[in-house]
C-alpha cells in the first residue's frame, strides 16, 4: 500500500511502481532535458515555462512524448481513457499509486498531474507548481517547493563540484536535485531542508531515481550534527524580506542571514581538504566586498580557508528593487521604498551574485580571498582548477616548479596596446591582457612587460625567459625572478597563461 506524504499529493509506493514510472518515461523520451531543449527550440528548460503554446508545433513529436509534456510539463488535464491508452495499464496503475495522476475534479473523466514533473541533469524530478494544474488549486504557502529546472538551480548543479567518493551535503535542498547529483560521484549524499514539504519531495525524487539519499529535514545543519562533510553545497534564500515572507526565497533584513550562518557553521561540518560551494547574492558595501566579510563570518578558522569568489553578475540596489517587481509577489511601492532605505543604511554599493566556493586546506591559507568574473562557459572544473592553482601557488615548491615549466598565452587572450603623444610623437602608455575563456579577467601589468610577456610562447622555461630579459635590460635592474614569478602566477590564476609543458610530466 502507498503511504502518503504529509502535506503534498504524493505518496510513497512500492519500488516496483516507480522502476514503471521510470521506464514509462524513458519509452517516451521524457528523461532527457537536453533533447527535449531541442524539440521545444530553448537553451535550458526552464526557459519552456514561458513559450507560447499555441505557437509551438509538437506535431512531429511521438504520442507518448506530447502526452507527457501536456500532462507532466504543462500540467494540463487529460481524459482518462487517453492516459490508460497511451501509458498501458501498469505504467496508469503505478502513477496513480504515486499520486502522479490524480481525478481532475473539475473535469468528470479527467486525471491530472497535482505536481510539476521534469526531467533535469539526468533525473525525473518532482515540485510544486508555478500555476494551475488542470483547474485545481495551487500551493501558495510560503513553503512552495522550489522547481529543479529554475535557472538558478541549473546554475548550481553546473557549478557543484565532484563528490570525489567522499561523504556530501547539500544545504537548503529543495526536491533533492542537487543532492540526486551529487549522488553519482559521493559515497553518501545528503539533503537537509527546513520544510517538511520540501523534504517529502526530496524523499520522493529520491525514489523515483533510485537513488541512495539521505533527506533530512532540520534548520541547516541541525539535522547532521556531529556529522563532518568532504563536500557542502547550498543555494539558499537570498532575497531581502519584504512584505510576506517565502521560506524559499527570503533571507532576512540584510538578505544574508541564511548564507551567513552556512558559513559560519563551516568551521564545524567541513572536513580538513574538503569544499563548499554556495551559490547566492552578498551585498559589497562601501567598507569591503562581500567575499571579505564572508571571511569574518569564518572566525578564527578563517585562516585555513581559500576563497574564490565567482561573480556572474553584479546589480545596483535599484536594479534589485527592479528585479523584484517583476516576481509572482511584487513589492509596493512604500515596500520598496523601505527596502531601498534599509539597504543603504546597511551601506550597500551593489549586490554580486555567483558561486562563493571555500576551500579548507590542510595547511592555512593566509591569503585574500580571489574575486573573479565568470564567462558563459565557466564551469565546476575551472573553479577546482584555479583553487588547486592557489594552493600549489602557496608550496614551497611552486618556484622550482615555475622555473622549468614552459607556458603560453591561452585561447580568448588578447593584448590592447595603448599610445599617448609626447613631445609631438607617439609612445607606450599601458597594455592590458583580457580574458575571456571560463573567466572574463584583465590585467594590466608595467607596459615595458609588453615585449618580456610575448616570449612566453610555450617553448622556452620562464626562468629562460626571464634570464634573457634580465640579461637584455628589458627589465629594471631591481625585477628579480620572484617579482617575475608572481606577476606570471597572477596570469595564470586569471586564465591568461596556461603551462605548455609541465616540468612534473617530464
Amino acid at each position: 500500500m502507498a503511504t502518503p506524504l504529509a502535506g503534498i499529493p504524493l505518496r510513497i509506493g512500492s519500488a516496483q511502481a516507480f522502476a514503471r514510472v521510470r521506464q514509462s518515461c524513458r519509452d517516451a523520451g521524457y528523461d532527457d532535458d537536453a533533447a527535449l531543449c531541442r524539440m521545444l527550440s530553448v537553451r535550458e528548460l526552464h526557459e519552456a515555462g514561458h513559450l507560447d503554446w499555441d505557437k509551438v508545433d509538437l506535431a512531429a513529436l511521438p504520442e507518448a512524448l506530447r502526452w507527457c509534456i501536456a500532462v507532466f510539463f504543462r500540467g494540463l488535464a487529460t481524459p482518462e481513457t487517453d492516459a490508460r491508452s497511451i501509458c498501458g495499464e501498469p505504467a496508469f496503475a503505478a502513477l496513480l499509486e504515486l499520486g502522479l495522476l490524480a481525478p481532475a475534479r473539475q473535469r468528470p473523466g479527467a486525471v491530472v498531474c497535482p505536481v510539476w514533473l521534469y526531467p533535469v541533469d539526468g533525473f525525473l524530478v518532482a515540485s510544486d507548481r508555478r500555476d494551475d494544474a488542470g483547474g485545481e488549486a495551487t500551493v501558495t504557502g510560503d513553503d512552495v517547493v522550489f522547481p529543479g529546472l529554475d535557472l538558478g538551480t541549473i546554475r548550481l548543479l553546473r557549478f557543484m563540484p565532484e563528490g570525489c567518493g567522499g561523504d556530501a551535503l547539500d544545504l537548503c535542498g529543495g526536491c533533492g536535485i542537487g543532492a540526486l547529483h551529487l549522488s553519482r560521484t559521493a559515497r553518501q549524499a545528503v539533503t537537509a531542508d527546513v520544510t517538511p514539504r520540501a523534504t517529502a519531495f526530496a524523499e520522493f525524487n529520491a525514489r523515483l531515481n533510485d537513488r541512495p539519499v539521505a533527506c533530512l529535514c532540520g534548520d541547516l545543519y541541525g539535522p547532521v550534527q556531529s556529522r563532518q562533510f568532504d563536500l557542502i553545497t547550498a543555494h539558499p534564500p537570498y532575497v531581502p524580506t519584504y512584505g510576506r515572507a517565502y521560506i524559499f526565497r527570503d533571507g532576512g533584513d540584510s538578505g544574508e542571514i541564511i548564507i551567513r550562518r552556512i558559513i559560519a557553521g563551516l568551521p564545524e561540518y567541513l572536513r580538513p581538504g574538503g569544499t563548499a560551494l554556495i551559490l547566492c547574492a552578498g551585498r559589497d558595501t562601501d567598507a569591503e566586498p562581500f567575499e571579505q566579510r564572508a571571511i569574518g563570518w569564518l572566525g578564527a578558522a578563517a585562516r585555513d580557508f581559500d576563497i574564490v569568489f565567482g561573480v556572474i553578475k553584479t546589480l545596483t540596489i535599484e536594479e534589485v528593487l527592479d528585479s523584484l517587481q517583476t516576481r509572482t509577489q511584487p513589492m509596493t511601492g512604500e515596500e520598496a521604498r523601505e527596502l531601498r532605505g534599509r539597504l543603504k543604511a546597511l551601506g550597500t554599493s551593489q549586490f554580486a551574485y555567483g558561486p562563493l566556493v571555500f576551500h579548507r586546506g590542510a595547511e592555512p591559507a593566509d591569503g585574500a580571498p580571489l574575486r573573479i568574473r565568470l564567462g558563459t562557459t565557466a564551469a565546476a572544473a575551472d573553479l577546482a582548477r584555479l583553487l588547486a592553482l592557489r594552493a600549489f601557488r602557496r608550496r614551497a615548491d611552486f618556484r622550482t616548479w615555475l622555473s622549468a615549466a614552459r607556458l603560453r598565452f591561452a585561447p580568448n587572450v588578447e593584448m590592447v596596446a595603448r599610445s599617448v603623444a609626447d613631445g609631438g610623437r607617439l609612445g607606450p602608455a599601458d597594455i592590458t591582457f583580457r580574458s575571456d575563456g571560463a573567466f572574463q579577467t584583465a590585467l594590466r601589468p608595467d607596459s615595458w612587460m609588453a615585449p618580456v610577456l610575448a616570449s612566453l610562447d610555450g617553448t622556452r622555461s620562464t626562468a629562460d625567459v626571464y634570464r634573457t630579459a634580465h640579461g637584455a635590460r628589458d627589465c629594471p635592474t631591481a625585477y628579480s625572478f620572484d617579482d617575475f614569478a608572481h606577476l606570471i602566477g597572477l596570469m595564470m590564476e586569471q586564465g591568461i597563461l596556461q603551462v605548455e609543458r609541465d616540468p612534473k610530466a617530464q
